[in-house]
């Protein structure tokens, strides 16, 4: 329920200022990269409707440009992971044909 005040007056200027110098924006960030960019404040909506057309344009190009780079970088993983494999697959070849020869040696000597 709302409580009536005898001394409240409503004030339309009260948020109204000739022209701002500074701006806060308070974000909460749940996922880690997010990135906040490109803010328009403005009280004119064919400006933003013009800012918006201009800004899509531009996403399209850096989320193409994103893909391009995280294309990159999984491709360039999957290379040292099968260089890796490859490595230890080797490695483990080696130790066994290593084996195999000890155990002729043994075979010799009895």
């Amino acid at each position: 329920p709302l409580i009536d005040n005898p001394d409240y007056k409503p004030n339309p200027s009260l948020y109204s200022y000739p022209s701002f110098k500074y701006i806060g924006i308070d974000v909460w960030q749940v996922k880690s990269g997010t990135i906040f960019d490109s803010i328009i404040i403005s009280d004119n909506e064919s400006d933003a409707d013009e800012w918006l057309k201009e800004w899509e344009t531009l996403k399209v190009g850096e989320k193409a440009a994103y893909d391009a780079q995280k294309e990159e970088e999984r491709k360039k993983l999957e290379e040292e992971r099968k260089a890796t494999e490859s490595q230890s697959k080797a490695e483990d070849d080696e130790g066994e044909a290593e084996d195999v020869e000890e155990d002729g040696k043994e075979e010799e000597e009895e």
